[in-house]
């Protein structure tokens, strides 16, 4: 939420001197409020509880809804911009062409990887190496050394 404020005291404070000071502000903010965030959210769960941090966040939100109704708006100063159609549409086909590549990286795959050959020896009566390595996040592939048989 810094970002958006930042934006906010470029746009309010044209004249560099305050700009820089207001910068200093909210980066002072920003900094109190990641060293205190956790001090304060600790003392919360281990005093009363886990659920209480909850509430006290809808107290706190609760609080900045009232005081942004006192916040003035000023008004637009110009026409507002037209609604631009076609960028929204390309905008959502790429973000969704995006996502769609990332689904299928795992299935279609450009270039096609070698086969790891497996470096333990199986024992009977325990999985594959594949199946273990690939339950720790690994994706591993054991080349057989001996011809498979056909099952019957």
């Amino acid at each position: 939420m810094i970002l958006p404020i930042y934006i906010l005291v470029t746009a309010a404070f044209p004249d560099v001197k305050s700009r820089a000071q207001y910068f200093g502000v909210v980066s002072g903010a920003g900094g109190l409020g990641a060293a205190a965030g956790p001090l304060i959210g600790g003392v919360v769960t281990s005093a009363i509880g886990w659920r209480a941090s909850f509430g006290l966040q809808v107290l706190v939100v609760a609080w900045i809804i009232l005081l942004a109704r006192k916040i003035a708006d000023p008004g637009p100063e110009e026409s507002s911009p037209r609604f631009d159609l076609a960028g929204a549409v390309l905008s959502a086909a790429g973000l969704t062409f995006v996502v769609l590549g990332l689904l299928q990286s795992r299935t279609c795959v450009l270039i096609p990887r070698r086969p790891v050959e497996a470096t333990t020896p199986e024992s009977p009566g325990t999985e594959p190496a594949a199946k273990r390595s690939r339950s720790r996040g690994f994706r591993r592939r054991i080349v057989p050394t001996e011809p498979s048989r056909p099952r019957r």
